[in-house]
Formats: structure tokens, C-alpha cells, sequence
């Protein structure tokens, strides 16, 4: 069974212009997501796997060229994400 992912629904987010800042009250610290962590974010609404999330951000991409470069990003911002318990 693939891991699934989705937002830690303890923190408060709020989007700022272009950006979107994640508040962790408990920790103590502010995120400010890029714009492929905020593809993941906004899409991580319900429990998702790696390759859904991966789909998704490869085709809010247009063209489809570096696909391997956005699965490999992808990948990292999952990874640092979880580290943070941005997801969970």
C-alpha cells in the first residue's frame, strides 16, 4: 500500500498575494511555501499517494518538459514537508 499524505490540519494557513504562509502555533514558527510546496498543499485537501501528487503537479506544468526534474522536487518537498509536520 502506497503512504498517503495530506495537510496537518493543527496549523492555520492564509494566502498572501501570491504566497501562502503557514502559521505552527504549537512550534512556534511560519512557513512560507514556494510555489511547488503550495501546489502540494492546496491539492493535499484529502489523503492522497506520492504518484497522485506527482500527476497533479506535473500536469499544473504546462508542456511536460523536466518531468523527471518535478518528480525528483516533488519528492524533496514531500520529504521536508513531513519533516516539518507541515503533512501528515
Amino acid at each position: 500500500m502506497k503512504k498517503k499524505y495530506i495537510r496537518n490540519k493543527d496549523l492555520v494557513w492564509e494566502k498572501v498575494d501570491n504566497d501562502l504562509v503557514l502559521l505552527d502555533y504549537e512550534a512556534g514558527k511560519i512557513h512560507y511555501l514556494n510555489e511547488t510546496a503550495r501546489l502540494i498543499w492546496d491539492f493535499l485537501n484529502k489523503k492522497r499517494n506520492s504518484k497522485e501528487i506527482y500527476d497533479y503537479v506535473i500536469s499544473c506544468y504546462k508542456g511536460g518538459d523536466g518531468k523527471m526534474e518535478i518528480k525528483r522536487d516533488v519528492r524533496r518537498m514531500l520529504v521536508k514537508m513531513k519533516k516539518l509536520k507541515l503533512l501528515i
